[in-house]
């Protein structure tokens, strides 16, 4: 039996969907008798109060500071706790690059030498590539800042230690590769898995019931959004792309759930837009499936991204999804056949989609089909759980990472 300590740096509540995934694949890997699986989560109340709120104060002050002293502090306590542990572990899984770095400086793994580092990489590449994507950093700034080249060296150590790194996307495992010039037969993609049992697709009575409750009318046209408000995720082209529908006569109702640095600049931009009565922002909403299963369409507006949470359970809710062809969702969908693909930063595509899906009701509900059964087979709990396995017993075994197939 091989014994597999799982370390992420996400406290063991919050932070949504990543948390439950986690603990699910964890529950699924230990139905397996040939491994044993523990995990290991930072502190929450550390987690929120110290790192995350010296990140946002330091940051201010001077761009990549506090992200520096936060990722410090980070590896300083997650190594000091893992010091604590007395068991003898075949792999170490870590969650988070920069615990790496100080596990070896720090020989956190001296009584663990035979052990093989796995990493896995939820992001979309490396934190300077997320630097330069969301935060509108330079190239020249994160290349040349003494700060960034500090943190780009303690990445590009941890990631050149593993043995295996997992992504959520090609894309991501890409970005990995161009970044830090490891070799690519490290990689292994493994796509998000979501709890497929807890979501479930409703009759058009019963969503017309339900939306009284969440006050909507049986006429309303409600197109739902999930993701963080940040400058990658499109939703300016969005809002563009909600100001063409002002000519038409459905009632149209598109709610917005997620929070970030983006909210009041978006609330603002949608009165500018005169858009205001039609997009509601929800802020940040724990469990969304209620509001899934009451849409009809599923946007998602992203310039960049990898392998969407939010995506996934709109799919496994039955809800046909209009996407830009990037990351995940091109990755996995086929325009018109599983999903409606459109380029980023274009909201003339993104208006004529939404008006496609809504003058084609059968088509609708065959791409929506399509998407379930590609999610079910790729994207679900016991799936990640069974693709997890098999790189824990195989760990010896190299593959190229681009070998994908998808049923």
């Amino acid at each position: 039996m091989k014994h597999v300590l799982l370390i992420t740096s996400f406290p063991s509540s919050g932070y949504g969907g990543v948390v439950n995934q986690i603990k699910n694949l964890v529950a699924s890997l230990n139905g397996n008798n040939d491994l044993f699986v523990d995990s290991f989560y930072m502190p929450k109340v550390l987690d929120r109060w110290l790192i995350l709120g010296c990140m946002f104060v330091f940051n201010r002050f001077y761009n990549g500071f506090g992200t520096l002293l936060g990722i410090w502090l980070r590896q300083l306590i997650m190594g000091y706790l893992l010091l604590m542990q007395h068991k003898k572990y075949d792999l170490l899984h870590f969650q988070d690059p920069f615990i790496v770095p100080l596990m070896n400086r720090y020989k956190a793994l001296k009584r663990d030498q035979d052990s093989k580092i796995i990493l896995s990489n939820y992001a979309l590449g490396s934190v300077t590539d997320e630097a330069l994507f969301y935060k509108g950093l330079s190239n020249t700034l994160v290349q040349t800042d003494p700060i960034w080249r500090k943190i780009n060296r303690w990445e590009s150590e941890a990631y050149k230690t593993a043995k295996i790194i997992i992504t959520d996307s090609k894309v991501s495992a890409d970005l990995l590769v161009q970044h830090f010039g490891f070799d690519h037969k490290k990689i292994r993609i493994v796509y998000p898995g979501i709890d497929h049992e807890k979501y479930h697709q409703i009759s058009e009575e019963e969503k017309s019931l339900k939306r009284i409750n969440y006050g909507f009318d049986s006429e309303d046209v409600v197109i739902t959004t999930i993701a963080a408000l940040n400058r990658m995720k499109g939703y300016c082209t969005l809002l563009n792309a909600i100001s063409l529908l002002n000519n038409s006569s459905r009632r149209y109702k598109f709610v917005i759930i997620g929070k970030g640095p983006m909210k009041y600049s978006l609330e603002s931009r949608a009165k500018e837009l005169n858009i205001q009565k039609r997009v509601t922002f929800c802020g940040y909403v724990e469990d969304p499936k209620e509001i899934l299963t009451i849409s009809d369409i599923f946007i998602l507006p992203s310039h960049k991204e990898s392998t969407s949470l939010a995506m996934v359970e709109a799919a496994l809710s039955g809800v046909p999804i209009l996407a830009t062809s990037v990351g995940g969702a091109h990755e996995l969908f086929k325009h018109m056949e599983s999903a409606y693909l459109v380029d980023p930063n274009n909201p003339y595509q993104i208006r004529e989609g939404i008006e496609w899906m809504l003058s084609n009701y059968s088509r609708r509900r065959d791409i929506a089909s399509k998407a379930y059964e590609i999610v079910s087979n790729n994207c679900i709990i016991s799936v990640m759980a069974k693709n997890y396995s098999d790189i824990y017993l195989n760990a010896e075994t190299i593959l190229p990472y681009n070998n994908l197939r998808f049923t």
